[in-house]
């Protein structure tokens, strides 16, 4: 005899997602931030690349890349979005940005970084200068500020879904 599993609730009784309006969301990291390929250098190379294999792919596709990768959760007044988790995959500099530009005209390197300090700045994480006056950032789990939260297409196409939008810029916690 097969099992059977019970639901305290009827089928017409499932509500649908709620999605959060378009504007700015207090956020809470979530996780400790981490480095992660993006899809294209992850399809290279794979999860267990070498440094050198790496680098190799980062030159001879300009669709590879590493990605600052954030969790969020949405801290809110309002029950229905309150503790949403959320992801911000933030593009990392490599040295090979350092010869490439964006269709501003703004070194690729420069503007990844640009943006990566932006929202540490506005996070309350560290910026400083190591001792060889290269800019190192601090994030870590608890930091707190707000982005800017969209609806958008999924992946897939089929469904709306919330996203950040990291071109809007982030802003202080409460801001």
């Amino acid at each position: 005899m097969s099992p059977t599993f019970g639901f305290n609730k009827g089928v017409d009784d499932i509500e649908e997602p709620i999605l959060l309006p378009e504007e700015w969301y207090d956020m809470e990291i979530c996780d400790e931030p981490r480095l992660s390929p993006n899809k294209a250098l992850f399809d290279l190379v794979g999860q267990d690349a070498t440094l050198e294999e790496t680098e190799t792919a980062l030159v001879a596709d300009p669709k590879a890349g590493i990605n600052l990768v954030l969790n969020m959760e949405v801290d809110s007044s309002d029950d229905a979005f309150n503790g949403r988790k959320m992801k911000v995959w933030l593009p990392y500099p490599s040295p090979i940005d350092a010869e490439r530009f964006d269709h501003r005209g703004q070194k690729l390197y420069d503007a990844k970084m640009q943006r990566c300090v932006e929202l540490t700045e506005a996070f309350g994480g560290d910026v400083s200068e190591n001792e060889n006056g290269e800019t190192e950032i601090t994030l870590t789990k608890g930091l707190r500020g707000q982005c800017y939260v969209i609806q958008q297409r999924s992946q897939s196409g089929e469904e709306l879904v919330n996203s950040i939008d990291t071109f809007q810029g982030f802003k202080g916690y409460g801001d």
